[in-house]
This record gives structure tokens, sequence and C-alpha cells, in this order.
């Protein structure tokens, strides 16, 4: 089987107040996650500053001081299996449900902590190790012939995961924990495999073999800018050949690419660029298919209050990369689809003409 190259999942750890309340306050107070928080530990001596403190997060969003050095750790109110997620007195590095060793995931044998479990473990990397790509876009490739829940995948299985990306998996083990249907054809034994899978690539836990095989992050490369920025995938586009696609990148006009008035001077058979909002990605894609494009790169909208109009790239909390989907029964669009941050779109659109793009899905 193919490897591919991956990117590791890096965890860190609330060494002071100061990065406790940088983790309450940029990734719960925007509405992430409706859960508590609650302290462990003591890092420093209890006679530094009392002003700095670290905080515990309530139901109703107030943070609450509860001493300078506490580490933070994240428990869902309706899943405290996670209450054990971290070593008694200890700094919480990879999150699991197991209270002896907190790098080892899945030994509660519950789905729903070993999804949460996820989330937190990608939030927790992203506010904490700024990393040079993206992990909203960590993505499956390559899934034929791996083994879940002690059973081979199916092709089918693994065409259905393939370009999926690993939150979306949460989100439809989620779905199936809510007596919803089981996602991509998997039984319950397999999905809560796969998770253990995902859960097992973060970087203090111990890679597994199909981690390091088979889970990488996509990416695109531009005369506009230098290195490689992360980029997503999405669930209605068709995959191009060898999961690449290039060529000159023309900005839309209006920038949103709602409808054919924004086509109206796009050459055929380049790469559209649109900008987030006002309609479905899946909309953008359709009609940029319409107006003969070859594929369409989407960059997210105007950041969040307190965020610069062009973000610095890889600074996590302004530069958000997000997974584009569809309505369950959308056909399947015939061109490839990219989801970038914002820094990477303003570049590609400000570059100097003509502006070439490679994206690896």
């Amino acid at each position: 089987m193919k490897a591919k190259t991956r990117t590791a999942l890096r965890t860190g750890y609330l060494s002071t107040s100061t990065q406790a309340a940088q983790w309450i306050n940029t990734y719960f107070a925007a509405g992430s996650v409706g859960s508590e928080i609650f302290h462990v530990g003591n890092v420093e001596t209890p006679t530094d500053d009392p002003t700095t403190y670290a905080y515990t997060w309530r139901k109703t969003g107030t943070p609450v001081p509860v001493g300078k050095g506490r580490n933070a750790v994240l428990v869902d109110s309706g899943v405290a299996a996670l209450g054990q997620a971290v070593q008694s007195g200890g700094r919480p590095r990879a999150f699991s449900t197991n209270a002896t060793n907190p790098t080892d995931m899945g030994t509660g044998g519950i789905l729903g902590s070993q999804a949460l479990t996820e989330k937190v473990n990608q939030g927790f990397s992203e506010v904490f190790v700024t990393p040079a790509t993206g992990f909203s876009g960590l993505s499956f490739v390559d899934m034929e012939g791996v083994a879940l829940d002690g059973v081979p995948l199916t092709p089918a299985q693994a065409a259905a995961l393939n370009g999926q990306a690993t939150l979306q998996v949460r989100e439809a083990a989620d779905v199936a924990l809510g007596g919803g249907p089981l996602p991509y054809g998997l039984s319950f034994g397999q999905l809560k495999s796969l998770i253990d899978l995902v859960n097992g690539s973060f970087e203090s836990c111990a890679p597994s073999g199909f981690a390091q095989a088979h889970i990488y992050q996509p990416y695109v490369t531009s005369s506009a800018f230098a290195g490689r920025r992360p980029s997503t995938v999405s669930t209605f586009a068709s995959k191009p050949t060898y999961n690449t696609f290039s060529g000159d990148v023309v900005s839309v006009s209006p920038s949103t690419g709602c409808d054919a008035s924004s086509y109206s001077t796009f050459p055929v058979g380049k790469i559209a660029l649109i900008e987030r909002g006002a309609c479905t990605f899946y909309q953008k894609v359709s009609v940029a298919t319409q107006a003969g494009a070859s594929a369409a790169i989407i960059f997210n909208s105007a950041p969040a209050a307190g965020c610069p109009t062009v973000p610095t790239p890889g600074a996590n909390n302004c530069e958000a990369l997000v997974g584009m989907g569809a309505a369950t029964g959308s056909p399947l669009l015939p061109i490839p689809a990219a989801f970038v941050q914002r820094s990477t779109g303003v570049a590609l659109r400000d570059g100097t003409a003509p502006v070439t793009a490679f994206v690896q899905q």
C-alpha cells in the first residue's frame, strides 16, 4: 500500500495561567464547545501573583478564577468518563478515557468519549501549539485494505472514507450516537476502531502505522507565496486524477461567486478563486462548474472580531480551515474543490498575474 507523508498532530499543555485563559477565551468562548472546564494539579507556587489566575469554565459561560498555575481540562457535561482524561496532578497532553494512562486511547470502550476526545485533541493542539499546517483538514486517503475492528474495509467503504476530514468522521459518529444511521457503511465497532486510530495519531501518543500511512494534510502551493499552505477537501466535489489539480487561478467578481454574474469575464478552463459567504459551498462550486471553471478554491471570509484583515499564516484562531459539505443526496459535482485559509486566498487574489496554484488533496 502506498504510504503518505504524515503531518504529526502536536499536543500541548497548560503550563501557565495565561495559557489557560487563552485556551478558554479563544476556543470555548467562541462557542466551539458548550462544555465545562475543571482544574487538575498545581504547577506553580501558591505565592504567585493572585491577579493572574487560571480559570474554570462554567455552563453559563462565565470564567471563574481558581488559582494561578492550575491545569485546565475539558470535560463534557454529558460524558463523565472524560473527567479521567489526565493523570492526577499532571499536565494534560493527549486526552483519553483512561485515568491511569492518558496516552492510551479507547480503553473505556465508549464511543461518545472517544469522539469527544478527538475534538479536544485537535482543538487543544490548535490553540497551544501553532503548527505549520491546520488540523481541521486532516483527511483520509488510500483506505482500501485498512482493517477496522479486525475487518478489512470493502472497496465501497474505503471509497466512502477517502477524502473525509477527521472531524467530519467525528461529527458522523455524533449522529450515530444520537440514533442516526451509521456513516460510511461502517459497523459500530468499525467506527469506534476508526476514531481510536485517529486519536492514536497525536504526537504525545505512539503514532500508529495507520496514522503514518493513511492520514495526511492536504496543501496548496503557488507562485503567489513561498512554501505550502494547508487546505481541506469537500464531500461533494469530484476527486482529481492522482488527487491533485493545478492551473492558473482567477478571482471571480463579486467575490462570493453565488451566481453567473460573478463569471461575466471569467476565462473558461481556469481555477475559480471564490470567497466564503452569502451562499453555500455547494452553490459556489456548482456555479463555477456551469461557468467552465476547471476547479474551485474557496478562501475564508473576513475574520472574526479582533483578527487582522489579513491574518498571519498559521495563526490558527484567525485562520480557520473548514471542511466543505453539502445536503444529503446532493449530486457529486464534476470539478474538484478546496478550501484555504484567508491569508492564502488573499495572496492568490493579490498575486502578480498569472497566478498559478498546485493543490494536493
